[in-house]
């Protein structure tokens, strides 16, 4: 047998209500939320994984990826359930990239990283970042085209519906080979300067964890002892080590 679940996907068609209430007697429950149909699918799961099934098929033409809250889709499910079709600003939008309009605005903060001075341009559509640009002056071509990869993906990833805190969260905390002191700890990197400032900006009423690091929390590579910060740079008293060279 194969275990075919490509309905419980098609929200558009006529037939999705008819399809979940068939589902809710086979699994042998109520489905009133989405938490229900996943619910309920991995019941059928286990159940023809007992029935030897072995493989999963289905007949989707393409693979739908775009980026809801849970709220979100509840609310679209909801909708469907009772019978109403949902808004075209409602169907998955897979994804798509949003354009850009011919004029934004935004700001241009400046963050010294152990790389050196970085220019970040964070532009705006209704209040909430759209796109990033990240520059840095007289590090080499490596570094520059480093920041500038990483800019377009942060953009690339906002403008495709991906949340702030998400981004933040992936990218916060991330160490590099010079980091720099500022304020009660460290900016550690490149990504970590950009997650610090759309944190401070965007999630101030929110806690994502580590980020601009504690000082206490680096040690030295050669002896594992704690490093101080001291002129300018990370050394390490035990043994000499020094992340400035």
């Amino acid at each position: 047998p194969s275990y075919r679940h490509d309905k419980a996907l098609n929200i558009d068609k006529p037939d999705f209500a008819a399809y979940i209430e068939k589902l809710g007697k086979s699994a042998d429950m109520e489905i009133k939320s989405v938490e229900d149909v996943i619910k309920a699918l991995e019941k059928r799961l286990d159940f023809f994984v007992e029935m030897g099934c072995k493989a999963s098929d289905h007949a989707l033409m393409t693979c739908p990826c775009t980026f809801w809250s849970e709220e979100e889709v509840e609310k679209v499910f909801q909708k469907k359930m009772d019978g109403e079709a949902p808004a075209p600003a409602e169907k998955p939008r897979l994804g798509v990239v949003r354009k850009r309009p011919e004029v934004v605005q935004g700001f241009t903060q400046k963050i010294q990283t152990g790389l050196g001075a970085m220019y970040l341009t964070v532009n705006e559509i209704d209040g909430k970042p759209f796109e990033v640009f990240a520059t840095i002056g007289k590090s080499g071509r490596s570094i520059t085209a480093k920041a500038e990869a990483i800019g377009r993906l942060v953009s690339l990833a906002l403008r495709s519906g991906v949340e702030v805190r998400d981004i933040v969260a992936q990218i916060k905390g991330i160490g590099g080979e010079h980091p720099v002191f500022r304020g009660k700890g460290l900016l550690l990197s490149i990504p970590d300067a950009i997650a610090w400032v759309l944190e401070r900006r965007y999630l101030k009423d929110e806690h994502l964890g580590a980020g601009v690091a504690d000082i206490e929390e680096h040690r030295c590579p050669e002896c594992d002892e704690p490093l101080v910060f001291q002129e300018g740079c990370l050394i390490c008293p035990a043994c000499g080590f020094s992340r400035c060279g």
